[in-house]
Order: C-alpha cells, then structure tokens, then sequence
C-alpha cells in the first residue's frame, strides 16, 4: 500500500518521525484513512515502532489530519501526543467498525 502524504520530521525531542497517510480502502458509504507517526525513518518503518493513529473518512478530512499530525509531531512534546500499542489497535478495531456500518440519516 503506497503512502498518499509522507513527511520526514523532527520532533522536539532530536528523533526523527516519519508522518504517513495512507488510502487504506473505499467502501459503499465512506473511505477509509489512516494517518500514522512511526518513530525513525525510511520507508521501511516497521509497525512495532508506530507511535500514532488518527481515522480519517474522506479525502479532504485525511489531509487535514495529516497536516495536524505533522504540526503535533514537530510542535508538541512526544508525551502529549504518543500512544500506547493497545490504544493504537484499539483505534484501528474502532475504526473500521466505524467504517463497516452505513451511516445514520
């Protein structure tokens, strides 16, 4: 899966962030993104070292998101922003059931 936006960053800290979002799938009501930090760089970043997820469900609400993200990443200290293992699969699992269902009128 190729990434749509990808930044190379530098946090507070001195460590170097690789900011991604990436069109995971379109579905009958809404797509599905995923803007993600992973610590390091290169565009071999494992998923071990991923340090942040944000949901997106159209395309202009994913570039915004990704701008945000970069804005955090560089802005922020990383104890405001980083995410734990657990919460990061926990967001995923929310959002594609979020995704899954059709949306309510």
């Amino acid at each position: 899966m190729k990434p749509q936006f990808t930044s190379r960053v530098q946090g507070p800290d001195g460590k170097f962030y690789l900011v991604s979002t990436v069109h995971h799938r379109k579905g009958e009501w809404a797509e599905r993104w995923e803007t993600a930090v992973f610590e390091g760089f290169g565009w071999m970043t494992l998923g071990r070292m991923q340090r942040y997820t944000v949901w997106a469900f159209d395309p202009e609400m994913a570039l915004t998101q990704y701008f945000d993200t970069v804005a955090l990443v560089t802005g922020r200290e990383v104890r405001h922003w980083l995410m734990s293992p657990e919460s990061i699969k926990e967001t995923r699992r929310s959002a594609i059931e979020v995704f899954k269902r059709p949306p309510r009128i």
